[in-house]
Protein backbone atom coordinates (compact mmCIF):
# COMPACT_ATOMS: atom_id res chain seq x y z
CA UNK A 1 0.00 0.00 0.00
CA UNK A 2 1.27 3.53 -1.28
CA UNK A 3 1.55 5.95 1.58
CA UNK A 4 -0.84 8.67 -0.24
CA UNK A 5 -3.16 5.87 -0.50
CA UNK A 6 -6.79 5.57 1.64
CA UNK A 7 -6.23 2.45 2.74
CA UNK A 8 -2.40 3.28 4.16
CA UNK A 9 -4.50 5.00 6.85
CA UNK A 10 -4.25 2.61 9.80
CA UNK A 11 -4.74 2.65 13.20
CA UNK A 12 -6.44 1.62 16.45
CA UNK A 13 -9.21 3.82 18.55
CA UNK A 14 -9.51 1.82 21.22
CA UNK A 15 -8.39 -1.34 22.92
CA UNK A 16 -8.53 -3.79 26.03
CA UNK A 17 -5.80 -4.68 27.86
CA UNK A 18 -5.83 -8.08 29.54
CA UNK A 19 -3.40 -9.53 31.55
CA UNK A 20 -2.12 -13.24 33.16
CA UNK A 21 0.40 -13.40 36.05
CA UNK A 22 0.73 -17.71 35.12
CA UNK A 23 -0.15 -20.06 32.68
CA UNK A 24 -4.11 -21.14 31.84
CA UNK A 25 -6.61 -19.99 29.76
CA UNK A 26 -8.10 -17.08 32.22
CA UNK A 27 -7.52 -13.58 31.17
CA UNK A 28 -8.29 -10.76 33.49
CA UNK A 29 -9.56 -7.26 32.09
CA UNK A 30 -7.38 -4.35 33.65
CA UNK A 31 -8.55 -1.40 31.35
CA UNK A 32 -10.49 -0.86 28.31
CA UNK A 33 -7.64 2.08 26.88
CA UNK A 34 -8.06 5.04 24.32
CA UNK A 35 -5.77 4.15 21.30
CA UNK A 36 -4.63 6.72 18.37
CA UNK A 37 -6.92 9.54 16.54
CA UNK A 38 -4.70 9.22 13.86
CA UNK A 39 -1.58 7.42 12.61
CA UNK A 40 1.43 9.65 13.49
CA UNK A 41 1.15 10.52 17.65
CA UNK A 42 2.09 8.31 20.57
CA UNK A 43 -0.50 7.34 23.02
CA UNK A 44 0.88 6.40 26.44
CA UNK A 45 -1.06 5.14 29.89
CA UNK A 46 0.70 4.83 32.84
CA UNK A 47 -0.32 1.24 34.41
CA UNK A 48 0.33 2.70 37.98
CA UNK A 49 -2.71 4.77 37.63
CA UNK A 50 -5.04 2.46 35.94
CA UNK A 51 -4.62 -0.38 38.73
CA UNK A 52 -4.71 2.07 42.11
CA UNK A 53 -0.83 0.82 42.90
CA UNK A 54 2.27 2.09 43.27
CA UNK A 55 4.19 -0.66 41.82
CA UNK A 56 2.03 -0.78 38.28
CA UNK A 57 0.93 -4.30 37.22
CA UNK A 58 2.60 -7.47 37.99
CA UNK A 59 2.07 -10.18 35.44
CA UNK A 60 3.65 -12.58 32.93
CA UNK A 61 1.73 -11.81 29.67
CA UNK A 62 0.04 -9.18 28.25
CA UNK A 63 -2.70 -9.62 25.79
CA UNK A 64 -4.02 -6.02 23.54
CA UNK A 65 -7.57 -6.81 21.82
CA UNK A 66 -7.96 -4.18 19.67
CA UNK A 67 -12.52 -3.05 20.12
CA UNK A 68 -12.66 0.03 17.75
CA UNK A 69 -9.98 1.02 14.61
CA UNK A 70 -9.62 2.72 11.24
CA UNK A 71 -9.22 1.35 7.91
CA UNK A 72 -7.74 -2.27 9.75
CA UNK A 73 -6.60 -2.57 13.13
CA UNK A 74 -2.59 -2.13 13.51
CA UNK A 75 -0.35 -0.81 16.72
CA UNK A 76 2.69 -0.73 17.82
CA UNK A 77 3.09 -1.54 21.08
CA UNK A 78 6.06 -0.40 23.67
CA UNK A 79 5.76 -1.73 27.44
CA UNK A 80 8.14 -0.33 30.11
CA UNK A 81 8.90 -2.08 33.16
CA UNK A 82 11.06 -3.78 36.06
CA UNK A 83 11.87 -7.10 35.67
CA UNK A 84 11.88 -9.66 38.02
CA UNK A 85 15.03 -9.17 39.50
CA UNK A 86 14.08 -10.07 43.00
CA UNK A 87 13.03 -13.71 42.08
CA UNK A 88 16.07 -13.94 40.22
CA UNK A 89 18.65 -13.28 42.48
CA UNK A 90 16.34 -15.59 45.37
CA UNK A 91 16.89 -18.19 42.94
CA UNK A 92 20.52 -17.81 42.31
CA UNK A 93 20.43 -18.35 46.34
CA UNK A 94 19.46 -22.00 46.32
CA UNK A 95 22.57 -24.79 46.80
CA UNK A 96 23.04 -26.74 43.37
CA UNK A 97 20.69 -29.46 44.77
CA UNK A 98 17.81 -27.08 43.77
CA UNK A 99 18.96 -26.31 39.74
CA UNK A 100 17.58 -27.67 36.63
CA UNK A 101 19.25 -29.71 34.10
CA UNK A 102 19.10 -28.51 30.81
CA UNK A 103 19.16 -31.06 27.84
CA UNK A 104 19.86 -29.63 24.18
CA UNK A 105 19.25 -32.10 21.80
CA UNK A 106 21.91 -32.60 19.40
CA UNK A 107 21.03 -32.31 15.47
CA UNK A 108 20.91 -35.70 13.98
CA UNK A 109 23.01 -35.55 10.90
CA UNK A 110 21.87 -39.03 9.49
CA UNK A 111 18.30 -38.03 9.88
CA UNK A 112 17.15 -38.36 6.37
CA UNK A 113 19.93 -40.74 5.10
CA UNK A 114 17.33 -43.37 4.04
CA UNK A 115 15.03 -40.96 2.18
CA UNK A 116 17.98 -40.02 -0.18
CA UNK A 117 19.03 -43.82 -0.10
CA UNK A 118 16.18 -44.63 -1.58
CA UNK A 119 15.04 -45.14 -5.08
CA UNK A 120 12.02 -43.24 -6.18
CA UNK A 121 10.82 -45.07 -9.30
CA UNK A 122 8.11 -44.76 -10.62
CA UNK A 123 6.21 -48.34 -10.79
CA UNK A 124 3.37 -47.46 -13.08
CA UNK A 125 5.30 -47.81 -15.89
CA UNK A 126 5.70 -51.21 -15.33
CA UNK A 127 2.44 -52.53 -14.68
CA UNK A 128 0.50 -53.98 -17.38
Amino acid sequence: VKPRDPAYAQWVTKYELQARLQGGRGWETIATLKGNHDMTTEVAHDLRHICHNSTGLYCRYLRFLPLAFHGKPAMRIGVYGDGAQQNVEASTKHSSEHCIRYLVPVPLTNRNRRRHLRQFVSWRNFSP
